[in-house]
């Protein structure tokens, strides 16, 4: 059996989601079943310790990615090269438009979010133009679809009228690096690494306009004059698209007066993020719309409280273990993170939500449901 995989967002999108979702599935792909032969899209400046010494691995140079020329590569190699199952793990944008030709490749896609159809508002233009063309296109070409929650599936049965028996709802797994560590040992970690000292409220994630930073911003303004030395950090990328929001935000952080406790670190490497979370005295996510909200289970495996909005997802994978809120009620948001703050350290109720958490969001049972999948398309 030969599996090409994009990964895409592993070469190129570093410091994003979908960065996290397609290095994780892929490395635990590699660990749990090793039978395939796997081609991955790749970029050759790209460095994975321990992938290129694999011998059953193929990595397909394609660094340049114009969309007709990539396309078109994408289905030479996939032809030319007796590729049984094709997965395009980032919306599916990586599927041939043009039919499959004389391949009998299964194609696979993962379906991460729908903002395009559902919020096209907050997404930039020009990827709202190449997802509105391709995305529709992709799923008619695709033999299955996984969607990363329930609130997907929903959303493109809805959307593309698609049946339910071309979709699977996989969740994705939360790396076992998350989990409860020595809090002392990790604001160590962060005043060595990151001149990041004392007590912090965490955001983690892209700077974007759908995730209500100004809320945030204002209500710690409010929460910080009863906490002697607090921060807020927010954690993610803010370059390219998200620089001019970026730009509107540190503005109004000096109008507010609370420049000197804001703290937006940029692109945090994935394997420090677990001493961001143990630091914390809470995660904040009140985005109005993910696919499926990672950094708060992520939070909630750190035995970290979080606050996240009471929108679709949210409500499905983490409703019961997090504190949701309306993100358009700034009293609201301000009541729960005081909340959480004064909570102390009930650790028993934490530890039981980090278990609850790694036991529903694991990459055993997501990687066990894809091999479901793949085998059954190929039986």
């Amino acid at each position: 059996m030969r599996i090409c995989i994009d990964g895409i967002g592993v070469t190129k999108l570093h410091g994003t989601g979908l960065y996290t979702y397609t290095c994780e599935l892929l490395q635990n792909l590699f660990e749990m079943y090793p039978q395939p032969s796997y081609d991955l899209i790749w970029d050759e400046s790209s460095h994975i310790d321990g992938w290129e010494n694999t011998g059953k691995i193929n990595f397909f140079n394609l660094s340049k990615r114009d969309e007709l020329n990539g396309l078109k590569a994408i289905k030479d190699h996939i032809t030319g090269n007796k590729i049984n199952l094709f997965h395009s793990p980032n919306n599916g944008l990586s599927i041939p438009p043009d039919g499959k030709g004389k391949s009998a490749c299964k194609y696979v896609i993962t379906a991460h979010d729908l903002i395009a159809f559902t919020i096209p508002e907050m997404v930039d233009e020009k990827y709202l133009n190449r997802f509105l063309q391709t995305f529709p296109k992709a799923a008619e070409e695709a033999d299955r679809i996984i969607a990363v929650s329930d609130s997907i599936k929903e959303q493109l049965a809805n959307v593309l009228a698609l049946p339910n028996d071309r979709i699977d709802v996989i969740y994705p797994g939360c790396s076992s690096q998350f989990s409860l560590m020595n809090k002392e040992h990790c604001m160590k970690f962060l005043k060595d690494n990151y001149h990041i000292q004392g007590d912090i409220i965490l955001f983690a994630g892209s700077v974007h306009i759908r995730k209500n930073l100004e809320t945030l911003l204002r209500v710690f303004r409010e929460i910080k004059m009863s906490f002697k030395g607090l921060k807020l950090v927010l954690a993610g990328k803010v370059d390219g698209k998200r620089q001019e929001y970026y730009l509107e935000l540190k503005g109004l952080a000096k109008d507010l007066g609370i420049e000197n406790e804001l703290i937006f670190t940029g692109t945090v490497e994935y394997k420090h993020m677990p001493y961001f979370y143990n630091a914390s005295k809470c995660a904040v996510n009140l985005s109005d719309y993910e696919g499926f909200p990672m950094t708060a289970i992520e939070a909630i495996s750190c035995g970290v409280p979080a606050i996240c909005s009471n929108t679709a997802s949210f409500i499905e994978t983490v409703g019961d273990k997090a504190l949701l809120v309306n993100a358009k009620q700034e009293k609201e948001v301000k009541y729960a993170i005081l909340e959480a703050l004064n909570s102390g350290d009930d650790s028993e109720a934490l530890i039981n939500k980090s278990n609850r958490v790694k036991k529903e969001f694991n990459w055993n049972r997501a990687i066990k449901d894809h091999v479901r999948l793949y085998e059954s398309l190929l039986s």
